[in-house]
């Protein structure tokens, strides 16, 4: 089944929520533009890499899903459509800041990188 109709989507804590899931949530759900998974444990870079592929997003809050790295960030900045970037907690260091900086620095509008400790100002 699709569900060509969700724009938004809020798992945040949850503990089941698999990169799987995730992704074939992703599959269903190509008009998606807002992603809130504050402490989803188990998301990695997979997830964002079918998030990527299949929706637009323009907003993603992944505060203190702390599997996440580079690669994944790199996934959702090449999109070029996030304007949004919750960082908090996540692996990201500079290498992602400056993907996401040169990918979707046009219309990108808010980064929030608290308690990333893997970041520099070279970000």
């Amino acid at each position: 089944r699709h569900c060509p109709n969700v724009l938004a989507v809020d798992v945040s804590n949850g503990d089941a929520i698999t990169d799987a899931g995730l992704a074939a949530f992703a599959a269903r759900a190509t008009r998606l533009g807002q992603l809130t998974a504050t402490q989803c444990r188990q998301l990695t870079d997979s997830s964002m890499t079918a998030l990527a592929k299949h929706c637009k997003l323009t907003t993603v809050d992944l505060t203190w899903c702390d599997n996440l790295t580079d690669e994944g960030i790199t996934a959702l900045a090449k999109t070029g459509t996030i304007t949004t970037a919750i960082l908090k907690g996540t692996k990201t260091t500079d290498v992602g800041l400056q993907s996401l900086g040169s990918k979707s620095g046009s219309v990108l509008t808010k980064v929030d990188l608290s308690c990333c400790t893997s970041s520099t100002d070279k970000g």
